[in-house]
């Protein structure tokens, strides 16, 4: 209550200045190597016409015709926020999680890690890139027709997931 606009922005400004200092400072209290590093990628659609990264996309709002921005949030293995990159709006998850990758282990100077990350982002592709960084591995999930055939293929043991 009775912070300005300005004031705000004030504020704002002064924390980009100094992003990438407070980022390695995170990162040099919270990961370790080998870590785990939890990775998203969210975006926010746009109504005004100025943002120079507003671009058409995939919108996980599904706000058709609207612009937005792509933004990847990266947290240590207990959620806390390590680091945060703002992209265009037309950015791929794919190519967001590349870039968390490369800024994982050049800026924090982990050379060994795991990436965490959802379907959309650690894709076949990615699998294949990352085979070729030593030191890094990740984890992601099953989409359901691959969980399907480990089911067919008897290679789940269900009972695991059973409540006593």
């Amino acid at each position: 209550v009775g912070i300005s606009t300005d004031e705000i922005y004030a504020a704002m400004d002064w924390l980009y200045a100094r992003q990438g200092t407070i980022e390695a400072q995170l990162a040099k209290r919270h990961l370790k190597e080998g870590s785990r590093v939890l990775y998203d990628l969210s975006s926010s659609w746009m109504e005004g016409t100025k943002c120079p990264l507003a671009s058409y996309g995939y919108s996980r709002d599904h706000k058709r015709g609207k612009t937005q921005i792509e933004y990847g949030l990266m947290t240590d293995v207990d959620g806390r926020p390590i680091s945060i990159e703002v992209f265009s709006g037309n950015t791929a998850d794919p190519s967001a999680f590349v870039n968390a990758v490369n800024m994982t282990r050049d800026r924090f100077g982990l050379k060994e890690l795991i990436m965490v990350g959802d379907r959309g982002m650690i894709t076949r592709a990615r699998i294949e890139a990352m085979r070729g960084l030593e030191g890094t591995n990740w984890i992601t999930c099953l989409r359901s027709p691959q969980i399907r055939t480990l089911v067919d293929d008897e290679a789940l043991q269900l009972g695991l997931f059973d409540e006593t």
